[in-house]
């Protein structure tokens, strides 16, 4: 067999009615050749990729640098080795036995790499053969021993990745609103095939210029400007002279009052998180004109009002909203209020990250952040700090802006542990979209598991007087009869 990506894209098995995951659950893996059609049918498919694609060719070894952009642009990558007799007696530390001859200069086992240490020269390799082999199923193998890369490859997941504020906005029935004169938006092509669509007002006869700018590295826009209808195209460009890759429209005439649509394309079949950002602008020197004036009575909106942001805070609505780093981190095994929580950590190399994208009211002065954090760990509660979590807040490209609420394993605990993060000046965030961002992590031994429930973020017009600021955490006693939780993440997880 060979690679099966084409099961999660489109291609649709025998005996199924889709395409798409099937949870282990409901087909669990057996180490012999099976039927595919394992009873009962059809099996519910989950979730389905974008796309797929080679990081050099299926019948070779891309070199490390490109390996290593891959993992960075789209996460965890797989690949093939030759694993030998030495392979598979593998117990710890660095491997660097290379069996290349065992395959005949080929290859034999199918593996995932998910990081690299340069002061090493080695892959971090998530084997499938469990936690007994390896250190807890994985390996530490040298750059280029053993064929170890081959055919590597990697998957596109839209429910990952890195969306833009914008998403999803692939097609003009989708566009979001661009204010003409207003501040460029950031959009980022987070994936291959990734268009984004805009749309714009305009005054017949007025004259607008629409622009990409502040491209990354990998981005090479294309503009196109489409009718009211949304189909017709009425102007293009792919290099904007003297600003190439950028592109640009200038001096575009509207030919009625209406609303225009924008599209923006990627000219090349590339898409991921680094490098592939740009700024959307519209510009014109059109002065709206007040027709109406009305007396004696003024109507004045407010400015500010009071508004909880969060969505979804208590993860009753299952993966709405959040974007999630894994499909395991939403989950129903244990929770505060509800029957939903996010489940961080809990298995070797953790690294679970979770966010959502708010939008903070114009006129903000203050915010408060409560949320509710259970532990339990394998960790001695005595010992040093190993398992970490903590909440971030960060601007729609993923920069960090602040970074708070930091607890770890040391905080394992019989009840929770309520958290709040409060901002006095809460100012330079207001009318901005910011993402509220959560992670944890472990180490190889000895798990930890933070779970995360009710999320709130309330936003004040006004400012909050001596109440104290910053991230602090208050411990709540157990409930009733409480058994501590001791879960073991999803296999694969």
């Amino acid at each position: 067999g060979w690679w099966a990506h084409n099961y999660h894209l489109s291609k649709i098995p025998s005996g199924e009615t889709a395409a798409g995951t099937v949870y282990e659950i409901n087909f669990p893996y057996q180490a012999s050749k099976v039927a595919c059609n394992f009873t009962p049918q059809p099996h519910t498919h989950h979730e389905k990729i974008v796309s797929w694609a080679y990081v050099g060719s299926s019948s070779g070894v891309p070199t490390t640098t490109a390996i290593k952009q891959a993992i960075v642009d789209h996460g965890p990558v797989a690949a093939a080795v030759c694993a030998g007799s030495a392979f598979g007696r593998y117990s710890g530390g660095i491997f660097q036995t290379n069996e290349s001859s065992s395959c005949g200069g080929d290859v034999n086992h199918a593996i995932v790499l998910v990081g690299w240490d340069d002061n090493t020269g080695t892959w971090r390799l998530r084997n499938s053969w469990g936690t007994s082999w390896g250190e807890s199923g994985y390996m530490n193998i040298k750059y280029g021993v053993s064929n170890v890369g081959y055919a590597a490859n990697y998957v596109v997941y839209d429910g990952g990745g890195c969306p833009d504020a914008y998403e999803a906005d692939n097609t003009y029935t989708a566009a979001k609103y661009i204010a003409v004169n207003g501040a460029a938006q950031a959009h980022n092509f987070h994936v291959i095939g990734d268009a984004d669509w805009s749309k714009f007002t305009t005054s017949g006869g007025g004259v607008y210029t629409i622009t990409t700018a502040g491209l990354g590295a990998n981005s090479n826009t294309k503009l196109a400007v489409y009718d009211t209808n949304g189909t017709t195209v009425l102007a293009t460009n792919d290099d904007c002279p003297g600003s190439a890759p950028a592109s640009c429209i200038n001096s575009w005439t509207a030919p009625i009052t209406g609303t225009y649509f924008i599209s923006v394309t990627q000219t090349s079949t590339t898409g991921g998180c680094t490098g592939y950002g740009y700024n959307l602008a519209v510009s014109s020197n059109v002065i709206p004109k007040i027709t109406s004036v009305y007396l004696p009575v003024i109507l004045k909106t407010p400015l500010c009002s009071e508004a909880q942001l969060v969505q979804n805070g208590g993860f009753e609505s299952g993966q709405v909203i959040w974007i999630q780093s894994n499909s395991y981190i939403i989950d129903q095994y244990y929770h505060h209020s509800g029957s939903w929580s996010a489940w961080f950590g809990g298995y070797s190399y953790a690294d679970d990250r979770l966010y959502q994208t708010i939008n903070i009211p114009t006129g903000v002065r203050s915010a408060r952040l409560t949320l509710y954090l259970h532990v339990y760990t394998e960790e001695d509660p005595n010992d040093d700090p190993y398992d970490y979590f903590h909440v971030e807040l960060q601007n729609t490209s993923g920069q960090t802006l602040e970074t708070f609420l930091w607890a770890d394993n040391r905080m394992s605990s019989s009840g929770w542990y309520v958290g709040t993060m409060t901002w006095n000046d809460f100012s330079a965030h207001a009318g901005q979209s910011r993402r509220l961002f959560l992670r944890g992590t472990n180490d190889s031994l000895y798990f930890t598991n933070f779970f995360v429930d009710d999320i709130t973020l309330w936003t004040y017009c006004n400012s909050l007087g001596a109440e104290p600021t910053g991230s602090t955490w208050q411990k709540l006693d157990a409930p009733p009869g409480y058994t501590p939780v001791q879960p073991t993440k999803p296999k694969g997880q």
